[in-house]
């Protein structure tokens, strides 16, 4: 089955998380030292992180870095976001271009692979290689180059006027109400 077991995280990507993530040290709170937090948990990043690293086509297909800091996420917190998992698992199945399979064969990949260990070993591949370019992507926008309070509110700032952007959430001509009641 999959996201039953411990996640390890290994290397710089383990130094991003930690950045990225509220720590057990992290006493004072999501500010401590200074330096804010974008996440309460490592799960947390571990289901947002694919997402982001997915939907601008960030995937790191091959660790260059193996490091000396590590993180994990037991799999008590694994399996109680399992269905979450399993959802952001197969949209990340489904709208993977960079794999360069045709829409039948991710069709298969998200629904239909499940049984098949060698091709949920392959698929969790894809899944972690977009989660560490989702780490990487959010480390550089909100943990290098803020030091203060001021440059973390002008970097959420900056981040959501983009995604608004680049998404055209705006722009989206066809009324949502009319596509539910089709």
């Amino acid at each position: 089955m999959l996201f039953d077991t411990d996640v390890s995280i290994k290397g710089i990507y383990a130094t991003y998380c930690k950045a990225l993530c509220k720590t057990p040290t992290d006493k004072a709170g999501p500010n401590e030292g200074g330096q804010f937090k974008i996440f309460k948990r490592y799960i947390d990043a571990y289901m947002i992180a694919p997402l982001l690293g997915c939907l601008y086509g960030q995937r790191v297909d091959e660790i260059s870095d193996p490091g000396s800091d590590s993180a994990g996420i037991m799999a008590a917190a694994i399996i109680g976001e399992q269905s979450k998992l399993m959802y952001i698992y197969r949209v990340i199945m489904l709208t993977d271009k960079l794999s360069g399979l045709s829409e039948e064969e991710r069709i298969n990949r998200a629904f239909r692979d499940d049984t098949d260990e060698e091709a949920i070993k392959k698929n969790m591949k894809v899944y972690e290689g977009y989660f560490y370019g989702g780490l990487k992507l959010l480390y550089d926008t909100f943990v290098e180059g803020c030091t203060t309070d001021d440059d973390y509110v002008a970097k959420i700032n900056d981040y959501v006027v983009a995604f608004k952007k680049d998404q055209e959430i705006d722009e989206i001509d066809t009324d949502i109400d009319t596509l539910i009641s089709q």
